[in-house]
């Protein structure tokens, strides 16, 4: 999860936070949550127990400045 909510951060060296054009804010995952959105959700809540649950289990909530574990790249 967070390679995926936070990669943009080393892409396009921006500070940490959510990516504006990402459905990051609707993430109820954050250790620190945004503001809620007033928008209407764009994507649909989680449906499998990995989506939902299991992640969670892994470490849980994600901070706005982590990143993935050098160890879990893989160099090609």
């Amino acid at each position: 999860m967070t390679y995926v909510l936070l990669n943009f951060c080393k892409h396009v060296r921006a500070r940490p936070g959510v990516d504006p054009h990402s459905s990051g804010a609707w993430f109820d995952g954050w250790a620190s949550p945004p503001p809620p959105p007033a928008d209407a959700r764009p994507v649909a809540a989680p449906r499998t127990w990995l989506g939902a649950v299991g992640w969670r289990r892994a470490g849980g909530a994600i901070a706005f400045d982590e990143a993935p574990r050098a160890e879990n790249l893989i160099e090609r």
